[in-house]
């Protein structure tokens, strides 16, 4: 069974845009907590 990354993401930070996009360019599983809606 294969895990995912977790993320734990504000939608203005540019690290986290940058982390996010790279998994989706090489195909890596993740999961995006928004901080900003759900502390």
């Amino acid at each position: 069974m294969k895990e995912t990354v977790k993320i734990y993401s504000i939608p203005t930070c540019s690290d986290c845009n940058y982390a996010k996009r790279y998994f989706k360019e090489h195909d890596i599983a993740y999961t995006d907590f928004n901080c900003e809606e759900d502390a």
